[in-house]
């Protein structure tokens, strides 16, 4: 049952470091664009009829018709942390398109551009003069944030077809990438000791067996030993027939 166990140890240590080692070459080779900050424009894949998926883009925003829903956020879509703000980007072909953020410089930033892009529909003013260059990555919009969209654009009374059904993730950066790659290597490495660990108890497992049987061997040597000094000594005390002679 030990060995099973300490095999068991070694399997679990091997599989876990390989498995989070794996992770993080295919982060880096998937998010190559963010690591390396080479962003394409996203005008450009528009001007080019592009699919619009999983690219890192930069794009410049100075419309924005609004923060349309806030939803929980959840690292790998299981770990909950802190919530994603929807906003939703008036692009210069009069598309829409949305971008989650949850950084709230970002945000605050946005919600001022928004005020103007407002003034601007209301008339108020002639110049959507509030911009800023943002840069992140193209996801798809899942079913809850999807039907989120479409109710505010039912609402403003956009067309559907206006809209660009994918969401730019601003908060994708070269950082954000490093420390998903830091966390694989550095659970990789948890995998590494326990295998080390297993492999060290094994041997010291191994050792302590090999005194236990040396010692237990030495002490039936002695036993034999002394089994035979007694069995020599009760033969030579006899009793000496010509002692009464």
């Amino acid at each position: 049952m030990g060995n099973k166990g300490k095999a068991n140890d070694k399997i679990t240590g091997i599989i876990c470091a390989v498995f989070f080692i794996f992770l993080a070459v295919m982060l880096c080779i998937i998010d190559k664009d963010v690591l390396a900050d080479n962003a394409t424009d996203l005008y450009e894949l528009i001007d080019n009829n592009e699919e619009l998926k999983s690219q890192y883009v930069e794009l410049y925003v100075d419309g924005v018709i609004g923060n349309y829903a806030e939803t929980e956020h959840r690292i790998n879509g299981i770990i909950p942390s802190g919530t994603d703000q929807h906003y939703l980007l008036w692009l210069d072909d009069g598309t829409f398109i949305s971008l989650t953020t949850r950084n709230k410089d970002l945000m605050s930033k946005l919600d001022a551009i928004c005020d103007n892009t407002w003034y601007y529909i209301d008339y108020k003013t002639d110049v959507l003069d509030k911009s800023i260059t943002i840069k992140g990555k193209i996801g798809s919009m899942d079913t809850e944030i999807k039907g989120f969209c479409n109710e505010w654009l039912d609402q403003l009374e956009i067309s559907h077809s206006d809209m660009r059904y994918v969401s730019i993730n601003a908060d994708t950066s070269r950082g954000s990438v490093l420390g998903y790659v830091g966390i694989c290597l550095l659970l990789a490495a948890v995998g590494v000791v326990v295998f080390i660990f297993a492999v060290k108890k094994e041997k010291n497992d191994a050792f302590n067996a090999q005194l236990v049987n040396s010692y237990q061997a030495m002490n039936s040597n002695s036993e034999y030993d002394q089994m035979a000094d007694n069995t020599t000594h009760d033969a030579g005390s006899g009793i000496d027939k010509d002692t009464f002679m």
